[in-house]
């Protein structure tokens, strides 16, 4: 039950980049803390009272779309692959990317796979032409 909470933890901060909990870090060691030793807030109160019934609530939809995955999964990947922006980083050489890195910092690999997973879902386009739209020649 622990590792179920550490990965819905875990999973909330890689989802949320800008976190609205004041405090987050220091209420995180707090929890982390309380559950590993036994503390008032207890593994088996956190995943019955707050996991499981979340969970029971949603399974029928939570069942689709597991059952689902493999094949969105393998869809979403070759679109992924197929992206202009994921042949980019692909075939640029290692001094081509720490040239781009150092011009440009460390964040710019994940702002290109970002653009190269908006392009494979299609709101790349969407976004551009939202964009475009909203500067028309008068």
């Amino acid at each position: 039950m622990y590792w179920v909470i550490h990965a819905i933890i875990t999973a909330y901060e890689s989802y949320v980049p800008i976190n609205p909990i004041p405090l987050w870090a220091e209420v995180k060691a707090a929890l982390y803390f309380s559950l590993l030793f036994d503390g008032p807030i207890q593994t088996t109160m956190v995943f019955n009272k707050v996991v499981k019934p979340y969970f029971l609530r949603y399974e029928k939809v939570l069942d689709k779309h597991l059952a689902n995955l493999p094949e969105d999964a393998k869809k979403y990947m070759q679109n992924v692959k197929d992206s202009d922006a994921v042949k980019n980083v692909m075939t640029m050489t290692k001094d081509q990317a720490d040239k781009l890195i150092a011009e440009h910092g460390p964040e710019v690999m994940d702002k290109m796979m970002t653009i190269a997973r908006m392009q494979a879902d299609g709101s790349l386009e969407k976004k551009v032409k939202e964009t475009l739209g909203g500067t028309k020649k008068e």
